[in-house]
């Protein structure tokens, strides 16, 4: 089938030509059975980072008014009540919190990697069954066709070269550098 630029168009752009959002279709086929494991990683990675800035305002408040003595101890969500007066027991509630954010953070770091694992090997897992099913119901055409096609590509790619090395070599050098790119794509 030739486009209207006169290039070989083959089935696979044909299809991809009427697909719309191919990477959500994707998504909603395959990752639908594996929810689960994408809410407990997203949910995971806010708390994460939540984690990650207790670090820097306690550190901050705690310079500030036990070290320097600027301001007073006062952490954002925690009640007045609740905040010790001594500057020692200041330190120690501030080095606690950090402590327990890190471990925490870096627990939550751990459940959010292992989540969000399980959601993209379920998903990649999906999609190499479906294709393999599908590879398993072609018909024997299909491979011909595609070791044709290949076997013609490399004559070509051969034919031009040694075409080129008996002319002039600094067009091959050129040539045979794109080569890696066109078999890429």
């Amino acid at each position: 089938m030739a486009t209207d630029a006169g290039e070989f168009e083959t089935e696979l752009d044909a299809y991809r030509d009427r697909v719309e959002k191919p990477l959500w279709r994707l998504f909603v086929a395959y990752g639908r059975g594996e929810w689960r494991w994408l809410a407990v990683g997203l949910l995971t990675s806010v708390f994460t980072y939540a984690a990650l800035l207790v670090t820097p305002i306690v550190l901050g408040t705690t310079i500030d008014a036990v070290f320097t003595q600027e301001s007073a101890y006062a952490l954002p969500l925690v009640p007045e009540a609740w905040l010790p007066t001594a500057r020692t027991d200041q330190f120690r509630l501030s080095a606690t919190i950090i402590g327990v954010a890190l471990l925490g953070g870096a627990v939550l770091q751990w459940v959010r990697g292992v989540s969000i694992n399980f959601f993209a090997h379920g998903v990649m897992y999906a999609i190499r069954v479906d294709a393999y099913e599908k590879m398993q119901r072609l018909d024997m055409t299909f491979f011909d066709k595609a070791l044709g096609d290949a076997v013609r590509t490399g004559v070509i790619v051969l034919g031009v070269t040694a075409a080129l090395e008996c002319t002039n070599r600094q067009p091959t050098l050129v040539t045979l550098g794109a080569v890696p790119l066109v078999g890429g794509g």
